[in-house]
């Protein structure tokens, strides 16, 4: 069997939690859940499962809690999205480590504050949407 490498189950009505089992998706390099309805936390998990993964998008889902430190992990990451949830708490300042990241979609997590790594945006972060968010410049 060929691994999978692209999971697109966006637009689905999908319910429940993100599963932690997910981070045996070594292979996985894109991983679409966007405008779904799922719930729960980020597992932290997935930021060591997942190596190889270089575009998540959960955004429009009711996902809560913090941001996962472990995801500074997902070294090769281009394109994060995680927009339109009720994520809250501080962005990790582990994600200084996210040197790849080209775009990063945080908007409309209210819950979402404090100081911006100022080192995310020496790397190559061309595209940042933070609407509705209470982040700040600094070096968290």
């Amino acid at each position: 069997l060929t691994p999978l490498m692209d999971l697109d189950l966006s637009g689905n009505d999908i319910t429940g939690s993100l599963p932690t089992e997910w981070s045996a998706l070594h292979a996985l390099l894109k991983l679409n859940l966007a405008d779904n309805h799922l719930g729960g936390l980020l597992p932290e998990v997935w930021g060591q499962g997942m190596s190889r993964l270089r575009a998540l998008n959960l955004s429009e889902n009711a996902l809560v809690g913090p941001l996962p430190s472990s995801f500074s992990a997902l070294s090769v990451l281009q394109n994060l999205h995680l927009g339109g949830n009720q994520l809250a708490g501080m962005m990790p300042a582990s994600w200084v480590r996210l040197r790849g990241l080209a775009a990063l979609d945080l908007s409309n997590n209210t819950g979402l504050c404090g100081p911006w790594p100022s080192t995310l945006s020496k790397g190559g972060l061309v595209y940042v949407e933070g609407t509705g968010l209470a982040l700040t410049p600094g070096d968290s």
